[in-house]
């Protein structure tokens, strides 16, 4: 039961994936979609515009339906820019 909240959602039957990002492997937020990945990493990229322009220091690990046993998948973060 206390695990019910890292389990991916279900929207109208369908299962979405839930996303870790990672900077220099630490995690620092967690999403439950994609357009919160979007919005997190266009924050991040103004913020550190002049340390790491092209947020290469990030990582986004994407947890599906059975990532609680295989840890999930990094994701392109260019997909997210």
């Amino acid at each position: 039961m206390g695990h019910a909240r890292l389990r991916p959602r279900r929207r109208r039957g369908v299962v979405t994936s839930r996303y870790d990002i990672l900077v220099d492997g630490e995690r620092v937020a967690r999403f439950g979609s994609a357009e919160d990945v979007h919005a997190w990493v266009a924050k991040y990229r103004d913020d550190h515009g002049e340390d790491d322009p092209s947020a290469t220091h990030l990582q986004i690990l994407e947890r599906g339906m059975l990532g609680w046993i295989t840890g999930g998948r990094l994701v392109d973060r260019q997909r997210f820019v």
